[in-house]
């Protein structure tokens, strides 16, 4: 977690804190780690049940920041219930998703944000597949041989956007599917920024010396 809330409710990036009580959006009290070997973040100061008790690792974490702060753990509301946008920006909200995450949770998440009108983006961490991948005339063709699946690929009901992540110099934006046949074109992290994040925090394209995805 890397936004928090002062005692009066306004948001406190992790790299802005200096003192004080910070909450967790439920309120609950957090402690800022800002150690010189992991990544500065916000943790529950006890073992709680708090739906936001979770520690986001490295993968998660430099893509969200490379989005300007206030534009990063956006709370978004509909009448009671609550969910915090990875990221916000204009028209879409981005969800990173590295560890595997339920059907339902899915399907939540898209009902919650396509209902406020915004484009639900979401970014998998599909490093660990094993995958090939051809070109036709028009588009490239990924199939998967073997991975962890991710629900939103076989179970989509909405317009949603989906980006593969194999952790190569580009990242593949899926534009159809059947199985696990893939079809889709590729961009670099500084097209990404581009399109999704209008006015990014950073220029760096983090990969420079990675392989080609294809």
């Amino acid at each position: 977690m890397i936004i928090g809330y002062n005692d009066k409710g306004e948001r406190i990036h992790i790299q802005d804190y200096v003192d004080g009580d910070i909450f967790c959006p439920d309120g609950h009290l957090l402690i800022a780690k800002k150690g010189q070997v992991r990544m500065h973040h916000y943790s529950h100061k006890s073992v709680s049940d708090c739906r936001f008790n979770c520690n986001k690792g490295p993968w998660h974490t430099e893509f969200q920041d490379r989005a300007r702060k206030e534009h990063q753990e956006i709370r978004l509301t509909i009448g009671e219930k609550l969910h915090i946008a990875d990221t916000l920006v204009g028209n879409y909200v981005i969800e990173y998703q590295h560890s595997p995450i339920s059907a339902e949770d899915i399907k939540d998440r898209e009902n919650f944000y396509t209902s406020l009108g915004y484009i639900l983006v979401w970014v998998f961490d599909t490093s660990s597949w094993e995958y090939s991948i051809t070109k036709n005339t028009s588009s490239l063709i990924l199939l998967k041989k073997r991975g962890p699946d991710f629900p939103l690929l076989a179970s989509c009901t909405h317009p949603v956007i989906k980006i593969l992540d194999f952790g190569k110099r580009e990242l593949f934006v899926v534009t159809s599917e059947k199985g696990k046949r893939l079809m889709g074109y590729t961009i670099n992290l500084l097209e990404f920024d581009k399109i999704y994040l209008s006015i990014p925090k950073t220029t760096n394209n983090v990969r420079p010396f990675h392989h080609p995805l294809v």
